[in-house]
């Protein structure tokens, strides 16, 4: 008897390629018409609900940190909407060990000032999880640019109870022009048909264009 090993290798290689699949995928039944009918839904403007949903989860219940309140706002939202699209079994699940996220953050307020010598306020957002200060708290500003051990040292034993700026302020430089300018009507009609001609010359000499690459292949055709 002759060994065929071109059909033992491919034997072997489409078992391979088995079993690699989950089991059942092999002879699990797509159901096309349940697919195509979420296709629909997702598909046309007038039934989709993709942007509301977004509007909801992102400029109602976000931003959401892990453990955050938020976080748990947009969950029981989910779970609401859900039931009320008549979905069953729906529930909020907790993490399979709380240890991990006991408590969570949210910024509540935050509110910076400069006091003297000229008193101004300062924008800004704390980072995440970053602790309360449990109240108005004020210190004296220093600034420290250094970045290496070595540099920091000689800063040892003054910094407590100041507050750090690790960037001198940006040089920004004054605007003597103005962004914005006024015109007379007259100009602005003239820069409006400037724009227009320009229009009109640029769709001519795409057409043309468009007509020189299709000419090649129109007579090709026609000899064919």
């Amino acid at each position: 008897m002759r060994f065929d090993l071109r059909k033992h290798a491919l034997a072997a290689g489409v078992a391979g390629v088995l079993a690699t699949l989950p089991l059942g995928a092999a002879g699990e039944k797509i159901d096309y018409e349940a697919i195509n009918k979420i296709k629909e839904q997702g598909l046309q403007p007038q039934n989709s609900k993709v942007m509301e949903i977004s509007s909801w989860l992102t400029d109602v219940y976000g931003p959401r940190l892990t453990g955050s309140p938020n976080t748990q706002k947009a969950g029981e939202w989910a779970v609401a909407k859900m039931k009320e699209w008549g979905l069953q079994n729906v529930s909020l699940e907790k993490w399979p060990d709380q240890t991990q996220f006991p408590r969570g953050w949210a910024n509540e307020k935050f509110y910076m000032a400069a006091v003297s010598p000229q008193s101004f306020s300062i924008p800004g957002t704390p980072t995440a999880w970053t602790p309360g200060t449990e109240g108005l708290v004020r210190g004296e500003v220093i600034l420290v640019s250094e970045t290496t051990q070595e540099d920091v040292q000689k800063y040892a034993g003054k910094l407590k109870g100041r507050w750090i700026l690790t960037q001198a302020a940006p040089d920004v430089a004054a605007y003597w022009t103005p962004p914005a300018t006024r015109t007379t009507r007259r100009r602005a009609a003239t820069a409006r048909r400037s724009r227009s001609g320009s229009r009109r010359r640029w769709t001519i000499a795409a057409s043309a264009t468009s007509l020189a690459g299709r000419a090649p292949f129109q007579k090709s055709a026609t000899r064919g």
